[in-house]
């Protein structure tokens, strides 16, 4: 089975069956279960539960899905680097998929969204340091009460991160000011504002999120992003995917995979890291973290898998373990 080389990476492992929504078959847990190792691997960029793909197509076969940096044919790699055929009777397939943090340091003017009344998901956010990203939600703290506006934890970064919507007038501008970031079960952050009204209304659509639900393999799943727009994507993969944070540390955040509904349609762009997934009934389901990043290769015959994806972790444990609600 083809992988690529390299050494071992240090990650905290979060490889809880409870961190695989929508999957309950036991052959299928057991095998996650037991792989956890590989996520070490530093050549290993997710480890989940989806569909095998043949011809660069999913089938219906539930698999061990293993993403690797980059595949190589078998002659390429020494016996430790090759995945098993199957694992506890369940079989392994190996894709070549990177994540890239949907992030963008670069001011695009054309791009830039002014300060929106009401503030709502969808809209964009942007950090002292010329980061970009989306707003999620509007969440209020179970404990405190405070409302706040929910985010990517990659573009948030820490407590205490100056965020604002960028608009012509500096002085009009919304200043958010982040209070938590929640990095051992996911990728998301809560930020304090004042004096702006908001709702739970995507940008782009009149539908209302009203409630916060798990994943489910084959969700049809729309996402409000900044710089997207609305897109639609089919969830075929749950799992997780090692990201390595701008301090350096690297964690294994469970979440789950997205491919495009419409053949050549794209779903995410830089820029959209934050933004809200949600199904047709305004249930929320998961915050963007990122995309593909590669052109994956043929190996073995099969055709190259050049089909865009997105990576979105959980929100319904994202905002336990932050303390919020809508």
């Amino acid at each position: 089975m083809a992988s690529s080389s390299g050494g071992d990476r240090s990650a905290r492992p979060v490889g809880r069956a409870e961190l695989l929504p929508g999957v309950s078959d036991p052959r299928l847990l057991a095998a996650y279960a037991a792989a956890q190792p590989w996520l070490r691997r530093s050549y290993v960029t997710g480890l989940g539960i989806g569909y095998a793909r043949k011809g660069g197509r999913p089938t219906r076969e539930l698999a061990l899905s293993v993403h690797v940096s980059k595949r190589l044919p078998d002659g390429e790699l020494s016996a430790r680097q090759r995945f098993p055929r199957t694992l506890l009777g369940v079989r392994v397939d190996v894709v070549q998929a990177n994540l890239r943090p949907h992030l963008s340091q670069e001011e695009v003017q054309a791009r830039r969204r002014t300060a929106a009344i009401p503030l709502r998901p969808g809209v964009l956010l942007k950090t002292e340091g010329g980061d970009l990203g989306t707003v999620a939600l509007m969440v209020r703290g179970r404990t405190s009460g405070e409302n706040y506006v929910l985010g990517a934890g990659h573009v948030m970064l820490q407590s205490g991160t100056t965020v604002f919507q960028p608009n012509s007038s500096a002085a009009k501008r919304l200043t958010i000011s982040v209070e938590q970031v929640e990095r051992s079960l996911g990728d998301a952050g809560i930020a304090s504002y004042t004096g702006r009204a908001a709702e739970n209304r995507p940008y782009g659509t009149d539908l209302v999120i009203g409630r916060v639900r798990d994943v489910r393999l084959d969700d049809r799943l729309t996402m409000s992003g900044a710089f997207s727009g609305l897109t639609v994507g089919k969830v075929d993969w749950v799992g997780q995917k090692p990201i390595t944070y701008a301090d350096g540390l690297t964690l294994n955040v469970p979440g789950f995979q997205l491919r495009p509904v419409t053949e050549g349609d794209s779903l995410t762009q830089p820029g959209d890291s934050g933004a809200l997934w949600f199904d047709r009934f305004g249930a929320a389901v998961g915050i963007n973290v990122g995309g593909k990043d590669d052109t994956a290769v043929a190996i073995e015959g099969d055709e190259a898998d050049s089909t865009p994806w997105a990576f979105a972790c959980h929100l319904v444990k994202m905002m336990d373990q932050l303390d919020v609600e809508l």
